[in-house]
């Protein structure tokens, strides 16, 4: 096995959605003896089902691992066999490549994964069809990999051997933004961007650490066009394109439109808006996530503007900027602030250590997807943003804290 076939089966295996795939009876009759080998060694997971990951090296192989030059050629991918040549070493610069398997078994249900590949996923009554996948070349390579995989546990190097010669690029650390910021002033360019001394300061003044029960001030009257306008301060201080629209324009052009019909408000009526929104407050089917969603986006990169009421009157709370999007809270905020409105920041003590550099950054495998981590699966709670090692890193690991490999025996008889 060499790195540009391992690529090729991974990304032909690949199932995003997660969702059981049939497999051949020879890939199963595989898939079954990998399990086996496997789980000879003590799950890693806490709770009833096994998990174990082991690690693969793989070398870069020859160029004829890589392709065919005269079929590249003729279907107009390279021009010449220098060009060829080229692609391969830009594709596949190092001379080995080291990839974690994942394997997990529950009640019949086993997954296979590879990095971010869910390469093998069947459930516990095997269905065979016309379309059965065959993962067969690679399950062959893993189980020659986990014989090795659990001959070093048993004899209890295998730890160690990770730690000597897994190269720090598919590793997992934190490091100190301050110190990443000292090491490259370009990283602190990339996360502050022109974040002004006196705007960080105006932020640290206005107590991003409040919590919501410190919050006294209210509003005691709202319209829509009110609310529109709230917004409008947080596109212009954020500086969005808002160039020759109206506040409900700019929150038509910038929110989710699934408000609950927010946006078609009449727009100074106060009855009109306090009878809208404590319908939809009281409305079951009604989604509180979009409903205050200002500025859309995927899971964490939208921004939300929550507006709260109880019996004293409205109050805003701001929610966004922990892992992206953090100049822009930051903005929103003080411009919030600076108009004297209630309001309150959900994310405030970490967007206070971001922007000082008191956080860490996390550093992920070069197999991974960095804001994968988003979602949850790093190590370090303190660590919101993440990256891959950069070329000629050497400052970068020698100040990182690096992570253990995991502890390794063998399953009990």
């Amino acid at each position: 096995m060499t790195e540009p076939k391992f690529d090729r089966i991974c990304l032909a295996l690949h199932e995003p959605l997660m969702n059981p795939v049939s497999i051949t009876r020879k890939a199963y009759k595989l898939l079954c003896e990998l399990l086996g080998i496997v789980k000879q060694v003590k799950t890693q997971s806490k709770y009833n089902q096994f998990t174990i990951n082991f690690w693969v090296k793989v070398l870069k192989g020859t160029l004829r691992d890589y392709g065919n030059f005269a079929e590249e050629k003729r279907e107009g991918y390279v021009k010449s066999h220098k060009e060829f040549v080229n692609n391969w070493n830009n594709n596949y610069p190092d001379d080995e490549y080291w990839h974690n398997v994942i394997i997990a078994e529950d009640n019949g249900y086993i997954v296979v994964r590879i990095d971010e590949h869910n390469i093998v996923y069947v459930e516990p009554e095997e269905k065979h069809s016309w379309q059965d996948r065959d993962p067969s070349i690679m399950l062959s390579f893993l189980i020659d990999e986990a014989k090795r995989f659990v001959e070093m546990v048993a004899n209890n190097t295998y730890t160690q051997y990770l730690s000597e010669t897994v190269p720090y690029k598919y590793r997992h650390g934190v490091i100190n933004r301050a110190k990443l910021w000292e090491i490259d002033k370009q990283y602190k360019k990339h996360d502050l961007e022109n974040l002004t001394k006196s705007e960080i300061s105006l932020f640290l003044q206005n107590s991003p650490d409040m919590e919501e029960e410190q919050l006294t001030d209210r509003l005691t009257k709202m319209t829509a066009n009110k609310w529109f306008e709230i917004c409008s301060l947080c596109y212009t201080a954020a500086r969005y394109d808002i160039k020759d629209m109206s506040p409900r324009e700019q929150y038509k052009r910038f929110s989710d439109n699934r408000d609950g019909g927010l946006r078609d408000l009449e727009g100074d009526s106060e009855e009109v808006f306090e009878n809208w929104y404590h319908n939809v407050k009281n409305d079951y089917h009604s989604n509180n996530s979009h409903l205050w969603e200002i500025s859309m986006g995927s899971s964490y990169t939208r921004i939300h503007l929550y507006l709260d009421h109880d019996d004293n009157g409205y109050f805003l709370m701001l929610s966004g900027g922990i892992h992206c999007n953090q100049v822009e809270v930051v903005r929103m905020f003080n411009a919030l602030k600076a108009n004297n409105l209630p309001v309150f920041i959900t994310c405030g003590i970490k967007l206070k250590k971001f922007i000082l550099g008191e956080d860490n950054v996390g550093l992920v495998s070069d197999n991974d997807t960095p804001y994968a981590y988003w979602y949850g699966g790093f190590d370090d709670s303190d660590a919101n943003t993440f990256m891959r090692l950069p070329e000629n890193a050497d400052e970068i690991i020698k100040n990182a804290k690096w992570f253990d490999f995991d502890n390794y025996e063998l399953a009990s008889l």
